[in-house]
């Protein structure tokens, strides 16, 4: 297996409350993209995949 060197990776978080507030927008459709990408590789039945994509959903709801 391969090791590679560490990237040092600078960020700079927004500072005001706006900007906040889309970058939370942002990383949760990106959360939401790879869940869903994620999802449509599997190899069972649509079916599940949908179950599966709901039973993700409520949970979220829940916990907000």
């Amino acid at each position: 297996m391969k090791t590679y060197a560490p990237i040092h990776i600078v960020v700079h978080s927004p500072t005001t409350t706006s900007g906040k507030k889309e970058l939370s927008k942002r990383v949760a459709s990106i959360h939401a993209d790879m869940v869903t990408q994620k999802i449509q590789t599997l190899t069972c039945p649509s079916k599940q995949k949908t179950e599966l994509l709901e039973a993700v959903i409520n949970t979220v709801k829940k916990s907000s």
